[in-house]
């Protein structure tokens, strides 16, 4: 999906003062972050998003870069 398409889409579902009003809000944000952050190649440039962006769809984190980060914590 188009990097913009995603922004507008971004806009229109999260609020314009900056605060979550739900969970979902949460998610969809963070879903919405990794496929801008996988189309764009900008893994390592914002690693510890990334990390969060997974973990949100995948609540058990067993790939390597994601141990990796982890483990650096």
């Amino acid at each position: 999906m188009d990097k913009q398409v995603l922004l507008d889409n971004l806009r229109t579902n999260i609020p314009n003062n900056s605060l979550f009003n739900s969970g979902q809000e949460v998610v969809y944000f963070l879903i919405t972050a990794r496929k801008i952050i996988d189309n764009e190649n900008l893994t390592s440039k914002y690693e510890t998003l990334y990390v969060y962006c997974n973990w949100i769809v995948h609540p058990k984190l067993d790939r390597k870069s994601s141990l990796e980060f982890l483990s650096s914590l």
